[in-house]
């Protein structure tokens, strides 16, 4: 039976004499009023996205097999402790390749549509917005967020890509990505100081101690049919004031101050930048100082060194580079294995975000289960650098609306990647949306995902 709310319950059991009865209990409850329905009948919804460079390469070593028995594949095993929060989706051909003119196809057709589902229709940019950016200017607009902000953070590569973009506000307007762990933090925590934060919990702890003390003192004052359902509501503003330490929306400036003066650029740091990140990003989504961001590692067809991992130096590359071992050059003239060096590393660094997430919360919550997240990548294993045959995931069921724990082959129909987006904006709370991307890409959302 689900918990009473009390614009659904109060109003209809409580008369305007019970209320005057209970003096100031009556200004406490018009307060948890706002509380307790906006939690239920509006829910905080979260949208991330996460892109690695490159592609898969290797059909073999991402998702396979049937829908509930499958295999992640080796490049991606490290998601199996996440199994049962995932979509894995294979054979995904890049939404909006099929159905305009690119200037290029391979790394540049697949790094701009990846998220915007359109081509380029000959202007070198993407025609239209990235999901990312479409999910957060929508949800502001229908007055379900709180700020109309959707940053994209990145490890190794900084502003706007000047061969192939992946993230876009509109059509030709392109979102730079910010590798600075600063000016990252400025862009989210700017107008919220430590200091600030700790008096501001302070004052509502202590409010709450007062309003706690006058509900539990008034329960004797109203009638029978009251004091249950208001007794339930003082423990209610208990819980609150127990989480409130717990849920402290502070800033990461301990974290912030452990990578500043880090070279950014320094794949040496890659590691350290990308811990920081996730972090950040945790705490933004806590304090509800976004409910869309993105972190990018590098962009299209970036040269992703991981010097860490000690990979074969390469001679000689079909790109003309010599004397390289960055993962870029390794999707050219590496191996299986060595690709799968670079890849795995991702996949793990992504796991772990994932089990940020996945935290159990003082409330029982997780904000796994009311954040969703997308990861893509910029081509297949359908041929050298083809849009199709690529491997994405989805995680987080958006509040149960998501079936996970199952393996979708979209078969490299490119409409049921444009219905993947309809359908990661409808869980997320848009309204009204049927159609994303190239109208050639159809309409509808891909209702296999949904349980």
């Amino acid at each position: 039976m689900a918990r009473p709310t009390l614009r659904s319950t109060v109003r209809s059991t409580l008369s305007r004499r019970s209320l005057l009865a209970a003096g100031p209990l009556a200004l406490l409850v018009a307060g948890v009023e706002r509380r307790v329905t906006a939690g239920t009948d509006d829910p905080a919804r979260r949208f991330i996205t996460l892109f690695t460079p490159n592609g898969l390469n290797y059909g073999d070593a991402g998702p396979s097999g049937g829908e509930t028995d499958f295999s992640l594949g080796d490049y991606y095993a490290a998601f199996e402790p996440h199994r049962a929060d995932l979509i894995a989706l294979s054979s995904l051909s890049i939404g909006g390749v099929p159905y305009g003119t690119n200037t290029e196809y391979g790394h540049r057709s697949g790094g701009m549509g990846c998220l915007t589902c359109t081509a380029d229709e000959g202007t070198g940019y993407a025609t239209g917005p990235s999901i990312d950016q479409f999910i957060a200017r929508r949800l502001f607009e229908q007055g379900t967020a709180p700020v109309l902000r959707a940053p994209v953070f990145s490890i190794g590569a900084s502003g706007v890509s000047d061969y192939a973009h992946s993230y876009y506000e509109s059509a030709g307007e392109a979102v730079p990505l910010v590798n600075d762990p600063v000016a990252a933090y400025a862009s989210l925590f700017s107008d919220v100081m430590p200091e600030e934060a700790a008096l501001l919990i302070a004052r509502k702890k202590s409010v709450l101690d007062v309003s706690y003390g006058e509900c539990k003192g008034y329960i004797t004052a109203l009638p029978s049919e009251g004091k249950t359902l208001v007794d339930y509501h003082c423990e209610r503003i208990r819980e609150l004031e127990q989480n409130l330490q717990l849920f402290n929306c502070v800033p990461p400036q301990d974290a912030l101050a452990q990578v500043s003066g880090l070279d950014h650029n320094d794949p040496n740091n890659y590691p350290a930048l990308t811990e920081f990140f996730w972090q950040m990003i945790e705490v933004a989504l806590l304090c509800d100082a976004t409910r869309v961001a993105s972190l990018s590692f590098g962009n299209t067809a970036f040269r992703f060194a991981m010097p860490w991992l000690d990979a074969p130096i390469i001679e000689n590359v079909d790109t003309g580079e010599q004397n390289v071992r960055d993962h870029h050059s390794h999707t050219h003239a590496g191996t299986r294995d060595t690709v799968g060096l670079f890849m795995a590393w991702y996949a793990q660094r992504i796991a772990d975000f994932i089990t940020r997430l996945g935290t159990i919360q003082p409330d029982g919550s997780r904000l796994l289960d009311s954040t969703t997240v997308l990861l893509v990548s910029e081509y297949g294993s359908g041929g050298p650098h083809t849009n199709t045959g690529c491997a994405s995931f989805v995680f987080g069921n958006a509040g149960g609306q998501l079936a996970c724990g199952r393996h979708l082959a979209l078969e490299d129909d490119a409409t049921r990647t444009h219905g993947l987006m309809v359908g990661l904006a409808e869980a997320t709370g848009v309204v009204g949306v049927d159609q994303f991307g190239h109208p050639g890409g159809g309409s509808g959302r891909l209702d296999a995902m949904f349980a």
